[in-house]
C-alpha cells in the first residue's frame, strides 16, 4: 500500500468521491420505500417492532420513520468508532510513507 502520487491525485479523489456520491441517490431511492413498507407498519401498534422501540418512539404516524433514522445514523456512528479501534487505520500516516 502507498500514498497517492500527487500528480495523479485528482483523478484519484475524483473517482472516489464519484463512488460516494453514488450513495446518496441510491440511499433516497431506497429509503423511501423502506420506511413506507417495512418501518412505519413494523411501528404500528401491535406491529413487529413496536413493542421493543414503540415505548421510545411512539406508535404513531412517524414513528417508524424516526426509527429507520436513528438506526442508520447509529450503524454510521458505530463504523466510524470502530474504524478508529483499528490501529492500522488509525496511524496510516505514520506507516505509510510520503511520496518525493
Amino acid at each position: 500500500m502507498s500514498k497517492v502520487k500527487p500528480e495523479i491525485q485528482g483523478r484519484v479523489f475524483a473517482a472516489r468521491d464519484l463512488i460516494a456520491q453514488i450513495a446518496i441517490p441510491l440511499g433516497a431511492a431506497i429509503s423511501g420505500p423502506l420506511a413506507d413498507h417495512f418501518f412505519e407498519p413494523a411501528m404500528k401498534n401491535g406491529g413487529s417492532l413496536a413493542r421493543l422501540f414503540g415505548g421510545f418512539f411512539g406508535t404513531e404516524i412517524g414513528a417508524g420513520m424516526a426509527l429507520m433514522i436513528t438506526l442508520f445514523s447509529s450503524c454510521g456512528l458505530l463504523l466510524g468508532l470502530g474504524g478508529y479501534t483499528f490501529p492500522f487505520l488509525r496511524n496510516v500516516e505514520e506507516i505509510i510513507s510520503n511520496q518525493e
